[in-house]
């Protein structure tokens, strides 16, 4: 009959497919205990993998990288994924309740069978993303045609500016020298054309900037341009020669600008007389304008110059600081008259009080040139130093700085003979793991500086510390002891850090009674609460990274947290930030100057969720950084309405950045 569908089954078929139905792998019912647990384990892992990754990740934020696509992609599927799973997981009480048959079989199988096969999608799905979660690359730095250059307002600079970008732009003539004293504004100069060159992107393939230097050293400045094509890690075993024929063979089909910054060349002897008497026989005044004028020619040039420090002394700017705004707004670089000075004065000094300096000159290894019997003091920072080789004996050295460079490790005996030494950095060094037990046998250490690195633990034995540095250690896991053993300890910073403060921890820190600075991360409210309460302590914080917390509310006490400096608050999930000023002094109440925060200069927000805005802000008067990222729950930084209830005269007076 029309609409009738005949089905013929043979009684072999049927039982064939009821006990694959039944007892089969196919059995979403009697599967469904062993996937309920499997599923919670997986998705356990994948929680670890995900929080693993999340540090990774930051490390690589903090640095200037951007997280890749298929990274955030990842992200995006766990939290979706854990969404999913946590729904799934109400209903298993339930649906555990209705098995029977031993597990062959539900008092609902429809229900079961079909939360049964949504419970071994979600364990595949899981699986997989666990398996998909291994990255061998978070981030990269992304390489834009100009990077653009933080510079002061160019004040009296303008017209200079235009006449050199004037002859660069507009004649055939496309090398231009820029020359003067230290400290007029040539790198300023300099620093606006490579802006400008942002506006002329789509007409040049790459604009390099390179810092020459004193030294002239080519190595490090062909490492600069094959970092800045993205090609540095490919060509590090090169020659020199080979070097310079890949930068060839790739600039000479681009259109590209090269700034070169810090260019020096030596005196012409008998035109630098004619200016020597107007230094007053000053050596750092002769050494520095000597070299500025070495590259006149002219003795036109040499009669203007004379002029100028004759008569228009005054034209020249008042501000004139010795130490300067470094490229990233959290540093300071000194100036190379300065630092000139220092060099000189260091090199002029007894033999008890020898200091070696040879920082950011691209050094691959230790040079064999210390006289280490002697020398005091030595500065080998900003290098590209991999290993230690040889282990000198250096019974004077007091100082070593080793920071910024790429050790891995570092050989036990290194330490066995200094025994004055007093300040030792190793910090920046990324890959550095751990430390030797031998460090102990440095009986004379106060400084020891470890952040940045990817230390785990410490070694016992460094009882005599009074400054140590762990911030950015994302890999520390553990210090216990610590405040007991190295009970003179005045200096502890563990901001942003793998080890958050907790009870226990936190009852270890009273124990330091010399204490004075503390940076801390902490991952509990409850831990933040009770850190504050305790005023000898609170008071030491100077910096506070708050990691992970999901609270409806955080409170900050400004009393309390009164010397507080810089604060992180990432990847939490907080509504509101609230802001008191409570005291045992029942007078600071009435003191409008007390309900903010006195010292706050830097804050940053990566990943903060449910807050609406950042009205808070309002109460750090002294705020000179600011920045948020990632947040998008955020609406405004500042709400008018809350705004006006905050007593803030000058709201944001100081702020530098955002």
């Amino acid at each position: 009959m029309g609409g009738c569908v005949s089905l013929q089954l043979s009684c072999d078929q049927a039982l064939t497919q009821a006990c694959s139905c039944l007892f089969g792998d196919g059995n979403y019912i009697h599967m469904m205990k062993a996937n309920l647990e499997a599923l919670e384990i997986t998705m356990k892992d994948l929680e670890k993998r995900r929080y693993d990754l999340l540090r990774r990740v930051s490390k690589e934020e903090d640095k200037g990288l951007q997280p890749l696509a298929q990274v955030q992609e990842w992200f995006s599927r766990v939290a979706s994924i854990e969404t999913q799973v946590s729904d799934l997981l109400k209903d298993k009480s339930t649906e555990s309740k209705r098995l029977c048959v031993f597990g062959y079989c539900s008092k609902n199988c429809i229900s079961s069978c079909k939360y049964g096969k949504k419970v071994l999608k979600k364990l595949e799905e899981a699986k997989e993303l666990l398996s998909k979660g291994e990255f061998v690359k978070l981030a990269e730095k992304t390489t834009p045609g100009v990077e653009k250059k933080h510079i002061q307002a160019t004040v009296g600079l303008d017209s200079m500016v235009g006449k050199a970008w004037n002859s660069l732009m507009h004649t055939e003539r496309r090398t231009l020298g820029l020359y003067g004293m230290g400290g007029v504004g040539k790198t300023t100069l300099l620093a606006s054309i490579n802006n400008k060159l942002i506006e002329e992107v789509n007409g040049f393939d790459v604009v390099i900037w390179v810092v020459v230097s004193k030294d002239l050293q080519y190595e490090g400045i062909q490492a600069q341009i094959l970092r800045r094509l993205g090609l540095d890690k490919e060509r590090l075993k090169e020659t020199e020669e080979e070097k310079a024929f890949s930068i060839y063979n790739i600039l000479r089909r681009k259109k590209f600008v090269l700034l070169l910054d810090d260019l020096w060349s030596e005196e012409i002897p008998s035109l630098a007389r004619k200016i020597a008497e107007k230094c007053c026989g000053l050596p750092l005044a002769l050494n520095v304008i000597g070299k500025a004028m070495s590259c006149k020619e002219d003795v036109h040039e040499w009669r203007h110059a004379i002029d100028v420090l004759n008569s228009s002394s005054h034209k020249f700017p008042v501000r004139a600081h010795l130490l300067m705004d470094g490229e990233f707004t959290m540093m300071v670089k000194m100036h190379d008259v300065l630092r000139e000075m220092a060099l000189w004065i260091g090199s002029n000094l007894g033999k008890g009080e020898r200091i070696w300096v040879k920082s950011g000159t691209q050094l691959s290894r230790i040079p064999e040139d210390i006289d280490w019997k002697v020398v005091r003091r030595i500065s080998l920072m900003n290098n590209q130093i991999e290993e230690i080789y040889s282990c000198p004996n250096c019974p004077n050295l007091s100082t070593l700085l080793l920071r910024n460079n790429l050790l891995v490790g570092i050989p036990g005996t290194l330490f066995h003979s200094m025994c004055a030494l007093v300040v030792l950095d190793l910090s920046e060094n990324w890959d550095l793991c751990e430390l030797p037990e031998d460090i102990s046998s440095l009986s004379s250490l106060l400084h020891l500086n470890l952040a940045c690195t990817r230390i785990r633990s410490l070694p016992v034995g460094l009882n005599k510390l009074i400054s140590l540095d762990l911030e950015f250690t994302y890999r520390l896991a553990s210090i216990d002891g610590i405040c007991t053993s190295i009970s003179n300890l005045q200096v502890l910073k563990l901001f942003h850090s793998g080890l958050c403060i907790d009870a226990a921890i936190m009852e270890e820190l009273k124990l330091l009674q010399h204490l004075k600075v503390l940076t801390a991360t902490i991952e509990d409210g409850l831990v933040l609460e009770s850190i504050q309460r305790e005023e000898r302590l609170a008071s030491c914080i100077q910096g506070l990274c708050l990691w992970g917390i999901s609270e409806e509310v955080v409170i900050l006490d400004t009393v309390a947290l009164g010397r507080l400096q810089r604060l992180k608050v990432y990847r939490c999930t907080v509504s509101e930030i609230k802001i008191v000023w409570e005291s045992k002094k029942r007078e600071e109440l009435l003191c409008a100057s007390s309900r903010g925060f006195k010292h706050l200069y830097t804050v940053h927000i990566g990943y903060l969720e449910d807050a609406k805005d950042l009205t808070w802000l309002l109460l750090a008067q002294d705020l000179r950084y600011l920045s948020v990222m990632h947040s998008s729950s955020i609406e405004e930084i500042i709400n008018e309405e809350k705004g006006t209830s905050i007593i803030n005269d000058a709201p944001f007076g100081k702020l530098e950045s955002l």
